[in-house]
């Protein structure tokens, strides 16, 4: 099980030792092993039981924690937390605005005040690179339709004319910036398709 990223180890250095840093959809516990060789205390957090037994495989040092649970209702006291990632695919699983917000509310209540947020969000360009993986060799013209200013249908059609549908949920900068900002935080940075900020 690899460690972590480039990009999410910068963010992990900036945190003070020992920090509790709660991985919101950890999945294979990737990131949860990479905080925890770097002397933090993770908290790994999955919505699929499956996921969590897989993430507890992994080999490290120290002794992560791991709950299984909802993203937008955890039992993380308030303020519990020194620091949050958050990964790629539960951004992209709340498609709908109410969703949305009750994840970034419940984010702002575990996370003290001037606690760190870093999260990997999906780039127009990850989209569509992700629905061509999907399709495969079947792909022969992949063209955006617009529904509304942030979620696109993709729609490909493979050489007997069946017609695949991708529908995700995509991030612009400027959007999750604004998103952000308006939900408490400040020194938004944005580098790629990864973000970092801070609690006000």
């Amino acid at each position: 099980m690899s460690g972590l990223t480039p990009e999410e180890a910068e963010w992990a250095s900036t945190l003070d030792s020992g920090s509790r840093v709660a991985v919101i959809g950890c999945a294979s516990g990737r990131q949860v092993w990479g905080l925890a060789r770097l002397d933090h205390n993770p908290i790994g957090l999955d919505l699929k039981p499956a996921m969590l037994r897989l993430a507890k495989t992994g080999k490290g040092q120290g002794r992560p924690a791991w709950i299984c649970g909802d993203a937008t209702q955890t039992p993380i006291f308030t303020a519990g937390v020194d620091a949050i990632m958050l990964g790629l695919y539960v951004g992209s699983l709340f498609t709908q605005e109410t969703k949305r917000d009750s994840l970034y509310r419940e984010i702002f209540r575990i996370l003290r005040p001037g606690g760190s947020l870093y999260m990997t969000f999906q780039t127009e360009q990850l989209l569509w690179q992700r629905a061509r993986n999907r399709a495969g060799s079947l792909i022969s013209d992949l063209t955006g339709f617009p529904r509304n200013k942030h979620v696109r249908p993709a729609y490909s059609l493979d050489p007997s004319g069946r017609i695949f549908l991708f529908d995700y949920f995509y991030y612009t900068d400027i959007v999750m910036r604004r998103t952000l900002q308006n939900n408490g935080f400040v020194q938004v940075k944005i580098k790629g398709r990864t973000v970092a900020c801070i609690k006000r």
